[in-house]
């Protein structure tokens, strides 16, 4: 322990970058955390209805007041139960997803902004309040799952 109580930071680093890890992210990597982004209905919608030509985005916000809107169409959904939170506190698990930002407009031959978000529940049913974690994902980095192939012509 620190002389504050506290555990030293490179103990903290070490914790939070297994627990990135663990959730799927790349540690060495920034992630942006927001709460209020979207629904788990929101989240069913946009993995199950979406189409080719009428895909439906749920929306992230990395902006205080909201205005800002990213649309990502979902393509993996999985739960994610940490096996050091397994108890009766920890009923339902947090969530992985990931998903392609919709381009604005129609943009010949661009390149498909893959990303990866983590919807943290503590232990409680996913409500649109919880925090939101997410990443990018770079080109060359594989998925954590099965991902499906969008066309937006």
């Amino acid at each position: 322990m620190g002389t504050s109580g506290q555990p030293p930071q490179d103990e903290f680093d070490e914790h939070y970058r297994q627990l990135q890890e663990l959730r799927g992210f790349d540690s060495s990597r920034p992630t942006t955390e927001f709460f209020d982004c979207f629904s788990k209905a929101e989240a069913e919608n946009s993995l199950f209805n979406s189409t080719r030509s009428n895909p439906i985005p749920v929306f992230l916000t990395d902006d205080r007041d909201g205005e800002v809107k990213i649309p990502v169409v979902i393509s993996l959904a999985r739960p994610i139960y940490e096996p050091r939170s397994i108890g009766p506190h920890e009923e339902y698990p947090d969530w992985y997803f990931e998903g392609w930002i919709m381009p604005s407009g129609f943009v010949p031959g661009i390149a498909i902004q893959r990303i990866r978000i983590v919807v943290v529940t503590m232990g409680a049913e996913f409500d649109k309040g919880d925090m939101f974690h997410w990443q990018y994902i770079l080109d060359h980095e594989p998925s954590r799952g099965v991902v499906l192939s969008w066309s937006f012509a």
